[in-house]
């Protein structure tokens, strides 16, 4: 076993430039030789999260954050004429 970084990348786009349908899942497959080691890791217990937005989890946690992510998601209203979108 080795140390890894990993940096996920993707765009969802249909080839004639119109609003692909709505995303359901996302599946990630991976080697059956990966495994995690969490050993040492600062833990911070869900119950001091649940009921707290990204700030405020942030200050109390941040030594646990193993990980950020950043998506942008374009939503299509629902009445909305197509082919207006173009």
């Amino acid at each position: 076993m080795a140390p890894v970084a990993l940096d996920f990348r993707g765009r969802i786009s249909k080839e004639d430039g119109s609003h692909p349908p709505a995303l359901r899942e996302v599946l990630l497959d991976l080697d059956k030789h990966v495994s995690i080691d969490a050993t040492g890791l600062p833990v911070c217990a869900r119950r001091q999260l649940e009921t707290r937005g990204a700030g405020s989890a942030r200050r109390l946690c941040g030594e646990a954050i193993v990980g950020i992510g950043v998506a942008h998601i374009g939503v299509e209203p629902p009445n909305r004429n197509r082919s207006a979108l173009h």
